[in-house]
């Protein structure tokens, strides 16, 4: 943004003044010059009509000038800069501002991708931990129903023997009865 400068005002009161004074005396070198008494061929140009004319013309456009300075003017270009003011503080405030939510864009960005590999890690932990216990807990039912395969086992082997040692006396019986059967049938004549 360009410097704006506020001290740019219309003719003030001592301007007013200085400009009348001007315009006498351009008035009087007018007059002196191209009045009746004056010098070469503008002799005679400018009569007492013209040259108040003249003066009167000028002094209107100095009172005019005053009046729309500090009434038009002056408020006109004080409402001016003071819209300048307001807009371009506003535009580097507003830039000020986009400049601080980028700031707070890349905070944010960075502190959710520290978050994130802290969730990471707190999973990674938490996977670990659970597999860790899940190892644990099948290394003790691997090791219970290893034991409750043995029991078992123990017992099936003692039922073998026991089944085995009663199997031999059974064997006797029946062959002892399967052999009373077959001389039984023996004995007996088929007609």
């Amino acid at each position: 943004m360009g410097h704006i400068n506020h001290n740019n005002k219309p003719l003030g009161l001592s301007d007013i003044v200085g400009g009348a004074v001007v315009f006498y005396v351009l008035y009087t070198v007018a007059v002196k010059v191209a009045g009746m008494n004056g010098y070469g061929f503008l002799k005679g140009l400018l009569n007492e009509q013209r040259a108040f004319e003249m003066l009167a013309s000028g002094m209107m456009f100095l009172v005019v000038w005053y009046f729309l300075g500090t009434y038009v003017i002056n408020p006109f270009l004080a409402a001016y800069y003071q819209r300048e003011e307001k807009t371009s503080g506003t535009v580097e405030e507003n830039l000020k501002l986009n400049k601080e939510i980028e700031v707070l864009k890349k905070q944010i960005a960075a502190e959710i991708k520290a978050a994130r590999v802290d969730g990471l890690a707190r999973r990674d932990v938490r996977v670990k931990e659970a597999k860790s216990m899940s190892d644990e807990v099948i290394l003790a039912e691997k090791n219970n129903s290893d034991s409750q395969i043995a029991k078992e086992s123990d017992k099936l082997s003692e039922l073998r023997i026991s089944i085995y040692g009663s199997l031999d006396s059974e064997v006797e019986k029946l062959a002892e009865e399967f052999i009373s059967k077959l001389s039984n049938f023996n004995s007996r004549t088929i007609h």
